[in-house]
Order: C-alpha cells, then sequence, then structure tokens
C-alpha cells in the first residue's frame, strides 16, 4: 500500500506537509468505527486533512457530493466570479 501511494495522499495526490510528514491508514468506519482498524477494511493512506475531511463527512458520499454543490454555488455567487475576475472552476 505504502508502495502504491508513492509518498502521497491517494485521494488529493500532495505529499503530506513538512510539519507532518505521515500518511493516515484510511479505514472503512462502517467497519470499525474509531482510530483503529481491523486490518481487512483499509482503504488506503491518506494525508491527515483528507483522512480527517473523511472522517468528518462520516465516509457519506451522498454528504460529500452535497459540499461540492455547496462549494460551486458559493463560487458561481462570489462577487469576483460575477465581475469577471476570478475564473471558475
Amino acid at each position: 500500500l505504502k508502495e502504491q501511494a508513492g509518498g502521497k495522499c491517494m485521494l488529493c495526490g500532495e505529499e503530506p506537509p513538512k510539519n507532518q510528514p505521515i500518511l493516515c491508514v484510511d479505514h472503512d468506519r462502517s467497519c470499525c468505527p474509531g482510530d483503529r482498524s481491523c486490518g481487512k477494511c483499509v482503504r488506503g493512506l491518506l494525508c491527515c486533512g483528507c483522512n480527517g475531511g473523511l472522517g468528518l463527512f462520516k465516509d457519506n458520499p451522498t454528504k460529500l457530493q452535497q459540499a461540492i454543490e455547496y462549494l460551486k454555488r458559493a463560487l458561481v455567487l462570489n462577487p469576483l466570479v460575477l465581475e469577471g475576475i476570478l475564473n471558475e472552476v
């Protein structure tokens, strides 16, 4: 798994920050709630930010999609985007 990740987060593709140079083991919390995994439910290695983000969204794809749509709407409503100063994503 470590070789597969290549030292980068398997979600965002970035290397972990210098002040926290580790990758966290991401696991299915419906199998093993909390911080520890049985080992059978490991999904990948993530930077701690991405791993924590998934945990805060309770690994719920619907909630994550809702967050994406919210961010897209907020960006479109941004006055700098409306005035053409910033580009939309």
